[in-house]
This record gives C-alpha cells, sequence and structure tokens, in this order.
C-alpha cells in the first residue's frame, strides 16, 4: 500500500532529524566534559606539563657514567669507572712502588758515599778513573732525590684523583729512568775499570815505585813527596812492595841513617810535624802501599757492584710503572 505524500514528507524528516542529533550528541557531551572540567578547576590536569630549565646543584657524587658510551674516549675531566674489578689491587700495588723507590732512593744514598779519599789526587793518578768524590756523589745523590720526588707526586696523584699529577708523575717517572740509566752505565764503567787496575796490580807497584824515586827527602813540598805523604797517610801504609824497607835505599847520604819519611811514622802533635823525616824508633809495622791501596779498591768496587744492583732493579721497577702509568692513561682511567 503507497503511502500518502505528506506521510513520506514526515518520515523523511523525522529521519533526517534523528541522523542530527546523532551526530550533534558527542559535540555535546565534549562540550558537557569541558563544562565540567572548566566548572571545577581542573582543566590544568588534562594539558601536558611545560619543562623548566632548572639549574640543578653541583653533586659530590660521582656519576653514574655508562661505559659502553664513553669506552676509552670518556674525557679526561669526568671520573670513569673502572674497566674491571682490579682498581684497589693496582691502587695497592703502585703504593707499594712507591714504598720501593723511597727504599731505593735511601738505599742509594748510603751506598753513595764510597769512600774514594782525594780521588782527584790518588785515584785519577794511579786508575785513571776519571771521577772525583763530589762528582760520584752528587750523582747517586741526584739519583736519591728524583725517587723520592717521584714517589711523592705519586702518592698525591693517586690521592687525591689529580689528572694532571698523573701525567706529572709519568713524564718525571721516565726522566727518572734515564736518568738511572745513565748513572746505571757510569757505575758499570766504574766497577770494570776497578776490576782491571785489580787484574792489573803491577800497574799500582810501578806507580808508586816512580813516585817514591822522585821523592825529595829535603824538600818535601813538591808534588811526588805531597803525593807520597798523603798516600801514605790515607792508606796508613809506608814503602812498596816490601814496607818501609824499600825506603832504606832510596835514602840520599844527606838524611841521617834510620830515617823515614813522616808519613810512615807514627805521627806525634809536636815539632815533629815540621820536619820532613822521622827516626827508626818511631817507624809502626804497616803494610805495603799496594796492598793496601788494593784493599782500598776492593772495597770501592764492592760499593760500585751494590750502586749497579741497585739501579737495574730501579731501571726494572720504573720500566713496568712507566707502561702501567701510560696504559692507564691511553685507557683514560681514573683511578
Amino acid at each position: 500500500m503507497v503511502k500518502p505524500y505528506h506521510d513520506r514528507v514526515d518520515s523523511n524528516e523525522s529521519n533526517d532529524i534523528q541522523q542530527a542529533q546523532q551526530q550533534q550528541q558527542p559535540i555535546d557531551e565534549s562540550m558537557d566534559q569541558e563544562q565540567i572540567i572548566a566548572d571545577f578547576g581542573v582543566e590544568h590536569q588534562q594539558q601536558p606539563k611545560r619543562t623548566q630549565n632548572v639549574v640543578q646543584p653541583m653533586s659530590l657524587e660521582k656519576p653514574d657514567i655508562n661505559e659502553a658510551e664513553y669506552g676509552h674516549k670518556a674525557p679526561i675531566n669526568i671520573p670513569v669507572p673502572a674497566y674491571t674489578n682490579y682498581t684497589s689491587f693496582v691502587r695497592l700495588c703502585m703504593y707499594i712502588l712507591f714504598a720501593f723507590y723511597i727504599i731505593f732512593a735511601f738505599l742509594i744514598l748510603s751506598a753513595s758515599n764510597v769512600d774514594l779519599r782525594n780521588p782527584e789526587q790518588l785515584l785519577s793518578k794511579i786508575t785513571n778513573l776519571d771521577a772525583e768524590e763530589l762528582t760520584i756523589e752528587r750523582i747517586f745523590s741526584l739519583n736519591s732525590l728524583f725517587l723520592t720526588i717521584s714517589a711523592i707526586i705519586g702518592i698525591f696523584s693517586f690521592h687525591y684523583h689529580k689528572y694532571k699529577l698523573f701525567v706529572s708523575f709519568s713524564a718525571g717517572l721516565l726522566f727518572t729512568m734515564c736518568y738511572a740509566i745513565f748513572s746505571l752505565k757510569y757505575s758499570y764503567n766504574a766497577y770494570n775499570h776497578m776490576s782491571n787496575v785489580l787484574d792489573n796490580n803491577v800497574t799500582v807497584s810501578d806507580i808508586f815505585q816512580k813516585e817514591m824515586i822522585d821523592y825529595n827527602w829535603i824538600n818535601y813540598k813538591n808534588d811526588s813527596s805531597l803525593f807520597i805523604n798523603q798516600f801514605q797517610f790515607e792508606y796508613n801504609c809506608c814503602g812498596n812492595k816490601n814496607g818501609y824497607r824499600d825506603w832504606v835505599p832510596l835514602k840520599p847520604d844527606s838524611v841521617p841513617n834510620g830515617a823515614f819519611p813522616i808519613s810512615c811514622c807514627r805521627v806525634h802533635f809536636d815539632d815533629q810535624m815540621n820536619v820532613a823525616w822521622c827516626s827508626y824508633n818511631d817507624v809502626e809495622t804497616k803494610p805495603s802501599c799496594p796492598e793496601a791501596f788494593l784493599s782500598h779498591l776492593i772495597h770501592v768496587q764492592n760499593r760500585f757492584k751494590i750502586q749497579v744492583m741497585l739501579l737495574c732493579e730501579i731501571v726494572v721497577t720504573n720500566i713496568f710503572t712507566v707502561v702501567v702509568f701510560f696504559f692507564l692513561i691511553c685507557r683514560g682511567q681514573r683511578l
């Protein structure tokens, strides 16, 4: 049955009204929701929060730095965490090395007193050793000083975590190692030279015999007389191979019988020091000068041997420490 025209129009209008109401309903609901939010004052809760740049105070704690992010290229002014769990162990080893440096410094300083006894006039003339006691003492005293300073800088760099001190210690340690190698070479050459002199005993006897022949019994202030008297006083000896008896055939006719150089006699602090010789009654039983001198050379050689051993240990320790420190610097390690 066909509806009348006005009925169809009314039904179409009702359908259009229903569709319009359905389209407006979400808008009205959203408007109601906004109105409710505005009424209760909670609109700001639905809006995104604005970030503000707030300056945070500097923290004294070490920042947590991702190791994978920085790796070995971490900046030097940021405390980089340890790459392994052995940082404390490495620290302990380095402190032990610093303690060894100080011990070596005192040992070198005590061994530097080689007791050469006027080498510029005696040793240089007899053994051709181009060294003076003051020079040798300065060489090993500087070694002790450099070791002590390096140890102190290293301790401060580890204790206060100062990167500049860390690098300064490594550079100073490298210089100390080079100086120790120089001292080692010097001591080794002196040790070999002393060994050659000890093996060539004839040289000492020949030189001393020549000086005895040129000895001036009247004017004992000439070079040979000063050398002989100084030598016999210093080493508490008299004569050449046969002791004081070697002076008997060398005595001139102007000198009374039984006279000997003043350095061979028992010294009394009286007017006897103003004469050039003393009587036979004052002659002490003393060893021959070559024997006494070679005994002293053995003592000096042993001192140089001790110095060579100490310097070898110092050089090995320095090489190990330099390698460790430069490895840590290249890795950007902060101990």
